[in-house]
């Protein structure tokens, strides 16, 4: 799509690490495919959260990203890797034995596709989330997949809502269809100069939110992100 200017802080990122780092597995003994080009957020995901937990991150030089993926990976022990489900399922499982976590995002992960992974003892977890939060918001474990197909998991670090597309002030109840909304410390501070987009896509204190619901549920103000999906 059409690149845009996003604003993370450092306390969101911070955020992102505090409640996600365990759902990656990047501890000091991963090693970490950095396979997404710069310009597309995962690849803060691998640095950031992989420099804070020790990890170690394999940096492919283009040929190999673009020619030889398996091979590279193989070549460098990588244990981990960030990859949309059509470039994981070009990926011949068979070649690529030290891969132990598979993050899937960026397109509708089939859980057949996801299955095939995880009976070669790799772990898979399918991440959903915009860039305007951090950029993980979501997270699905191969569990979830198969109980729930096509689930997005749940979110780590923020709250989810669904609310009415056309009025965001109208929370729907659960098995609703309509828009996703994002609450919590992950959403960031906006659009880089584009202060009318920033109000139409970050909205404050709905009406729902203010209003609460009984002692289990006090009201609050708050700022969520609208995700348009």
């Amino acid at each position: 799509g059409k690149p845009k200017g996003v604003m993370v802080s450092h306390g969101n990122m911070s955020s992102a690490v505090q409640h996600q780092k365990h759902l990656y597995g990047y501890d000091s003994e991963a090693r970490v495919f950095d396979f997404s080009s710069y310009a597309f957020d995962v690849a803060w995901l691998n640095f950031v959260v992989g420099s804070v937990a020790g990890a170690c991150l394999c940096i492919p030089n283009d040929h190999d990203r673009q020619n030889d993926m398996a091979g590279s990976i193989d070549r460098f022990k990588a244990t981990h890797v960030d990859l949309t489900p059509s470039v994981a399922k070009a990926l011949p499982i068979e070649t690529v034995r030290s891969l132990r976590w598979l993050t899937l995002g960026g397109e509708a992960v089939r859980f057949e596709d996801a299955e095939q992974w995880a009976a070669q003892n790799t772990t898979v977890i399918n991440m959903y989330g915009p860039s305007e939060c951090s950029p993980s918001a979501t997270i699905a474990t191969i569990e979830d997949m198969r109980s729930f197909p096509g689930s997005i998991g749940r979110g780590y670090g923020l709250n989810t809502w669904i609310t009415d597309p056309d009025n965001f002030h109208s929370l729907l109840p659960s098995g609703a269809v309509g828009e996703l909304l994002l609450e919590g410390p992950l959403v960031g501070p906006g659009y880089l100069h584009d202060a009318e987009k920033t109000k139409e896509a970050f909205v404050k204190d709905p009406k729902w939110l203010v209003r609460g619901d009984g002692p289990r549920f006090p009201g609050r103000p708050g700022r969520l992100y609208k995700t348009g999906d």
